[in-house]
This record gives C-alpha cells, sequence and structure tokens, in this order.
C-alpha cells in the first residue's frame, strides 16, 4: 500500500497544468493527422469500415415493389457490404424504395448530360453492334449464365441501359459492363464507402441528381440508378479526356490506383463486343456465300 501511494504522489506531482496542456496539444495533433489520413485514403477508409460488423439488414415483403425487384434469386435480395452511414442502414434499402419513389416519372438525364462540356473518347461511343432484338437476347443469355441471375431481370436491365445510353451518348456495352462489374446486377447492393444500387453510385455525393427521380431512395430504382450512374460516368470520362481515365475517377482511383477495375470493365465490355462480333461474322460470311452462289 505504501508503494502505491508513493507511485501515486509522483504521478500527480508529474501531472502539472503545463504537463496537461501539452499532452492535450499533442493528442490533438495526432487525432487530427490520423483523421485527415483516413478521410484521403481511400483504401485505408474502406479496410476501416469493412473491419466493422455491418449493420442487421431488416426483412421486408418482397411483393411491395415493382416486377423488376422481383426475383427469386437469392443474389437479388438487399446485400451489404459492410457499415454504412447509420441513416442510411437503418433501414432495408427495399424500405427507402418508397411506393412514392416507385410510382415517380423517370425523366430522361438527356438536358443534365448534354451540359458536359469537353471531348468524349470516341472508345467510349456506341459501338454499334446492337442492331436487333436477337442481339439482346444473345447478351441477356451470356451475362444471365455467367452471373447466375435470372434472365428476365437482366433483360429489362439491358432495355434501361439501351435507353439510357442514347440519352448519354454512350456505348451500351459499356454502361452493361460497369454494372456487371459494379453489383454483379443486384440492383440493392451496397458498398462499405456508401455506393449504391446497380451502377454503384455514391448517393451522399449524387443527392441532388436523384431530386427528379424522388430522393436519395431512388438510388435503388434501376431506371433512376442507370442514369445517374451513366451521367457521372460521362462527366469523368469528359474531364479526364479518355475511357481509361474516366472509368478510374468513377471508381474513385484516379490518384491512388483502381485496383485493376479499368481492366475488369474493359474486360468485360470486351467480351461481349466478341459475342456480338461473333454473329456479325458469321452474317457476313453467310451474305457472302449466298451472292458466291448466285453469280
Amino acid at each position: 500500500m505504501t508503494q502505491l501511494v508513493a507511485a501515486y504522489k509522483a504521478l500527480t506531482t508529474q501531472l502539472t497544468p503545463g504537463y496537461l496542456k501539452r499532452l492535450t496539444n499533442t493528442l490533438g495533433i495526432v487525432c487530427v493527422f490520423v483523421a485527415t489520413a483516413i478521410l484521403v485514403n481511400e483504401p485505408l477508409r474502406n479496410e476501416l469500415l469493412s473491419s466493422v460488423n455491418s449493420f442487421p439488414v431488416a426483412s421486408v415483403q418482397e411483393d411491395t415493389i415493382e416486377p423488376i425487384l422481383n426475383s427469386e434469386d437469392s443474389s437479388m435480395k438487399a446485400v451489404s457490404f459492410g457499415r454504412l452511414d447509420q441513416t442510411q442502414t437503418s433501414l432495408n434499402p427495399l424500405a427507402l424504395l418508397t411506393p412514392e419513389i416507385l410510382r415517380a416519372p423517370v425523366p430522361s438525364i438527356e438536358p443534365l448530360a448534354s451540359q458536359i462540356s469537353g471531348k468524349i473518347d470516341p472508345k467510349a461511343l456506341d459501338s454499334g453492334l446492337i442492331v436487333a432484338a436477337d442481339d439482346q437476347q444473345k447478351i441477356v443469355q451470356y451475362m444471365a449464365e455467367k452471373y447466375s441471375i435470372e434472365a428476365k431481370a437482366i433483360g429489362q436491365y439491358l432495355a434501361h441501359v439501351m435507353v439510357v445510353a442514347r440519352e448519354v451518348n454512350l456505348d451500351p456495352l459499356l454502361l452493361f459492363a460497369v454494372m456487371a462489374i459494379e453489383s454483379n446486377f443486384n440492383p440493392l447492393a451496397q458498398s462499405p464507402a456508401g455506393a449504391q444500387g446497380l451502377m454503384q453510385v455514391l448517393t451522399r455525393l449524387h443527392e441532388e441528381k436523384f431530386v427528379p427521380y424522388g430522393g436519395p431512395g431512388a438510388a435503388f430504382k434501376p431506371e433512376a440508378n442507370i442514369r445517374v450512374g451513366a451521367y457521372i460516368l460521362k462527366h469523368f470520362i469528359a474531364i479526364s479526356g479518355s475511357i481509361h481515365g474516366g472509368l478510374r475517377h468513377y471508381v474513385g482511383g484516379a490518384v491512388i490506383g483502381d485496383g485493376g477495375y479499368v481492366g475488369k470493365v474493359l474486360r468485360e465490355r470486351e467480351q461481349l463486343i466478341t459475342l456480338l462480333s461473333e454473329k456479325t461474322n458469321l452474317s457476313d460470311n453467310s451474305a457472302n456465300l449466298k451472292q458466291t452462289i448466285s453469280r
């Protein structure tokens, strides 16, 4: 006991007002440095976020939403990959997708996209390979098998992409490839950083873009999410000057690296191009053969 008392007196003797002030200042500087490092370093931030258990996802009835989100496939259920902002995760994504948002009109994104200045990389423009319903069906079957998603859902997403691609003047195969890599075609997907929906839009940074579609909850409405995501991608392609730079900006890797994201998207797109090119080549060969026979 005597030793404990002596140690306590020695400690309290050192804790003078000046010492406490210096200690407080030092701790404050360290805290500011650590907070700044986390804010500017996205990989570190995501690693910290993913190390924390995610909020539980409440169950809701799927028959309360549009058929486009109805599927017996378990991959179409709500998926949360980490801790989000509490206001975003306290409710199931389907609960955020209110009846008002589902009924809200889905205006074209073209007026906003047309305001984007800067030259668009020709490689990001429409490849012109989807020219018939058979082309779309071929893509649907291929992607449905590859990602184990119901073909009906894939078909609906592709139909939306075809419309949006014309609105933003980008290649639909590029948009579809981004969607595949970003969310695996899960309209309810959420990332640790707060990216949401098919195109994994950081809703908290783009809330104003969802206003015409009913609000932030529309991030889980495919028609709205695809439009906002396509607009953002076109903006990044324009400011970076290339499709590669645009994709790096889109995934947030313009400075610290994209972790192979750009390569994944472009390979996915190239596979779709090859898929459709095979059909085009067969058609050309068939036409040439018919011409030869008729001569």
